[in-house]
């Protein structure tokens, strides 16, 4: 991130009330987000160890406890675009201007998508899921570059035909819905909203946990026309763009949040008794989850500010699973106890999310500094009269 500090805004400048460990000076650079990340792809290959063996969620400890409103990795993925608000809109109104953000952007989540999608289609479709040549002959080759580019990969289908569920990575339906929300990111701060405005988030995070819940309650299945194939689909983004806004509202306001231990006990009993109100946690989880999550992120008590010194393995470790444990299953069958799936396929994708990081994501990373010039040399002072 750059140093560059960020525009004057009320929200933003405000003397926090309380010592709310987010306001820190150095909350931004010393934190325990790296962990987080890591921790919460780890919580989506866990919650896949017990749906990909039998085709569904019905298994799944907190689908159970919740009564089906929400699966361990549900809440991972929500608290991935908790985060993600955060992040992004830090990274705006410390960005030198639009291409600037939209190519730290694009460096960030291209590479290591494009690869980890050829690996699965060329690699362990072809290789586990029993296809062979004729599953790669089957590819549409412009789809499937088309795809490459919008962050949607087509032109085939399954890959798996033989296991429960026959995707080859379906993990990857996230990382679109990210992407588009970089966009909007940038379509804010350009309308000065983040800068300026930022009561107006306030207004949004309202609207979008008021809109999600009367699309769950009422169960509704628009598909959204061209707009939604474009975007995707309503159902979802009115499911994520909540927990995505209150990722910036929390941002924005971060200076006026209070922080004391008995709201965090609160936020977390929050949690668990929407569990087992019917719709609730499309209400608590974008209001009590950024609460708890960034409390955790920023704890200084909490000594794991130095998680990533070897490497942000987090996006590897979400791109690379559902194949990987897809190719586990073809291979040792349905019956595969949820333990051993879950173990087994955690060191694996480990293994390809440091290679990905060390060979694809931090090579390009460093390319963010390309095309800066260097400062002119300061003028030789002139010789003392």
């Amino acid at each position: 991130m750059s140093d560059r500090a960020a525009p004057d805004n009320p929200a933003l400048t405000s003397p926090p009330a309380t010592a709310a460990p987010w306001n820190a000076p150095q909350a931004l650079r010393s934190n325990n987000i790296d962990f987080l990340r890591f921790f919460l792809a780890a919580l989506v290959i866990f919650a896949h160890s017990y749906a990909l063996p039998v085709g569904s969620d019905a298994t799944e400890p907190l689908y159970v406890f919740s009564h089906g409103q929400r699966t361990f990795g549900h809440i991972a993925v929500d608290f991935f675009f908790i985060l993600s608000g955060f992040l992004i809109t830090h990274s705006w109104l410390r960005s030198k201007g639009l291409l600037d953000f939209l190519w730290r952007r694009a460096l960030r989540i291209y590479p290591a998508f494009i690869v980890a999608t050829l690996v699965g289609v060329f690699f362990f479709a072809p290789v586990f899921g029993g296809g062979g040549k004729a599953f790669i002959s089957s590819i549409d080759p412009g789809k499937f570059i088309l795809g490459l580019v919008t962050l949607d990969p087509g032109g085939f289908k399954g890959g798996f035909d033989q296991n429960p569920m026959p995707a080859i990575n379906g993990s990857l339906w996230s990382i679109p819905f990210e992407a588009w929300c970089y966009v909007g990111v940038a379509a804010l701060g350009l309308a000065t909203i983040l800068a300026k405005r930022p009561a107006l988030m306030l207004l949004a995070l309202v609207l979008a946990i008021a809109g999600s819940l009367i699309y769950e309650y009422r169960n509704l299945a628009l598909g959204g026309g061209v707009l939604g194939q474009i975007v995707g689909s309503p159902k979802l983004w009115a499911r994520l763009i909540p927990f995505f806004i209150a990722g910036q509202v929390f941002y924005l306001f971060r200076h006026r949040i209070p922080w004391h231990p008995a709201l965090l006990a609160v936020a977390i009993a929050a949690m668990i008794a929407g569990c087992k109100v019917p719709h609730a946690l499309s209400i608590i989880s974008p209001i009590a989850g950024p609460y708890i999550l960034f409390a955790i992120a920023f704890l200084p008590s909490i000594k794991l500010q130095h998680f990533g010194k070897f490497g942000d393995f987090s996006y590897g470790l979400y791109v690379y699973a559902f194949p990987i444990q897809q190719s586990l299953v073809a291979k040792f069958g349905t019956d595969f106890a949820v333990w051993k799936l879950f173990v087994s396929s955690f060191f694996l994708t480990l293994a390809f999310a440091v290679a990905s990081w060390y060979l694809v994501e931090s090579p390009f990373l460093k390319l963010k500094k390309l095309g800066k010039k260097s400062p002119p040399p300061a003028p030789t002072p002139a010789p003392p009269a």
